[in-house]
């Protein structure tokens, strides 16, 4: 990740003066102008503003979105667009201004969930304000950038070279892994959300990042800056089942946080959200409530799902890892299986030889589905992300988090009158699920 913004105290007059990150809205507003100024046949403008404030998410942060506005813009990254528009706020002068004034005009057409809903002069009295602000921001930083003063140089070493320009990015910041669902608590929408997850997530408070993780039946919370930078040596442990206030206390607050941030963190409430993870008895899986307490800036969410479950009932269930063996054969009945890979859930039916595999579960739910495939009985089938392999799932997938190139494979033997017998073999990282019926004489 990019560093944050540092600057020197002299090259500005006053604290009032500094730069400031722009808001997620102020950023995709900018994004806006900026394809204001690419050529009119170079790209479809409209089309790609509606993509850009369909996402749910933050600039580079809804999977099931970016994929389709990187192709619009003709990037292959994230990373291409923080830089142009970057080079585009801190050089433009005049076509700077411009580009804001179309701006305000085309986005009444393409207008956020963030702004109120209602005539086109509500939405020009909602929209006036933050072009001013990204105005006055940009501006500061053109200044920031003109004025920085050149790094000192010690003797007998070797000039470092121009100062790097200031970065334009947006205070709400990326991830430091890539996560399959993104959501935002607080403000206009819900402030809770209670999700199966992997025991892996990211939110958001403020300037500040948290990221969730569960490790031998602990819950270890790690700090980031608003770039991503990890804050270390602040990592802090708590048990399955805890709540965990995130905020700013002070020595007059009541009720202290459980983690607490220094009083300069912009954007950060005093008790700005809590989470509590615990196992799903039922489901013998992990589970995090994340509550929104009221901040002022709202609560972005990351995470992934678990191995999932099969919707039906099933007997029989077996995990097959490093600590519990990589290999199953077992008879089955009723001609069904299920196997957890990664964050795919496959069933596997047979039926007169044939052997279809097909996906199922709430991990793959809103995305992009992938279609049945048929195979003959008796014939070893290996499923992962390897496009050589005979039941591939495209790397890029969302459902395809945690699958591994060849992650496992499976083969089932039919001896007639119903005689079915089911093999797996694992060769995966992170292990499989194989849910089974074993026929009554099992």
């Amino acid at each position: 990740m990019r560093p944050p913004l540092e600057r020197s105290p002299s090259s500005m007059s006053s604290a009032a003066e500094q730069p400031q990150p722009l808001t997620d809205i102020e950023y995709k507003l900018l994004l806006v102008a900026y394809i204001h100024t690419q050529p009119d046949d170079a790209l479809n403008k409209g089309r790609i503003i509606s993509t850009l404030f369909a996402s749910a998410g933050p600039v580079g942060n809804n999977p099931a979105s970016m994929p389709q506005l990187l192709s619009e813009l003709k990037v292959d990254n994230v990373s291409q667009i923080e830089s142009a528009v970057n080079d585009f706020a801190l050089n433009a002068k005049k076509d700077f201004i411009i580009a804001l004034k179309r701006t305000r005009t085309s986005i009444i057409n393409a207008l956020p969930p963030d702004f109120p809903a209602g005539s086109r002069e509500e939405s020009d009295i909602a929209v006036k304000p933050v072009l001013s602000s990204i105005a006055k921001k940009v501006q500061a930083m053109q200044a920031a950038a003109k004025e920085a003063p050149p790094p000192p140089v010690k003797a007998g070493e070797e000039p470092l070279g121009p100062v790097p320009a200031p970065l334009v990015r947006a205070m709400i910041w990326q991830p430091p892994i890539v996560f399959t669902h993104a959501q935002k608590l607080g403000r206009d929408t819900s402030r809770n959300l209670t999700m199966l997850f992997d025991g892996d997530l990211v939110f958001g408070a403020g300037m500040l990042m948290y990221r969730i993780r569960v490790e031998d039946r602990q819950v270890r919370v790690t700090h980031y800056e608003m770039y991503g930078e990890l804050r270390v040596n602040e990592d802090a442990t708590y048990p399955i089942g805890q709540r965990i206030v995130i905020g700013r206390g002070s020595k007059a607050d009541h009720q202290r946080p459980d983690q607490d941030a220094d009083m300069s963190s912009r954007g950060l409430s005093r008790l700005h959200a809590a989470v509590t993870v615990s196992m799903s008895e039922q489901l013998n899986m992990l589970m995090f409530e994340l509550v929104d307490l009221g901040s002022t800036n709202g609560t972005p969410v990351w995470w992934n799902d678990p191995q999932g479950a099969p919707p039906v009932a099933m007997q029989s269930r077996q995990v097959l890892d490093n600590a519990h063996g990589r290999s199953l054969a077992t008879p089955i009945a009723g001609g069904e299986a299920w196997l957890s890979a990664g964050s795919m859930l496959y069933r596997v039916t047979i039926d007169g030889g044939v052997m279809e595999i097909s996906h199922h579960g709430t991990n793959l739910q809103g995305l992009a589905p992938i279609a049945p495939r048929l195979h003959s009985v008796g014939t070893a089938l290996t499923i992962g992300r390897d496009p050589a392999l005979a039941h591939p799932v495209d790397a890029e997938h969302p459902g395809a988090t945690g699958l591994s190139r060849k992650h496992v494979t499976l083969n089932v033997q039919d001896f007639g009158g119903g005689k079915l017998h089911l093999r797996v073999d694992d060769h995966s990282s992170n292990g499989t699920t194989v849910w089974w019926n074993p026929p009554p004489s099992a």
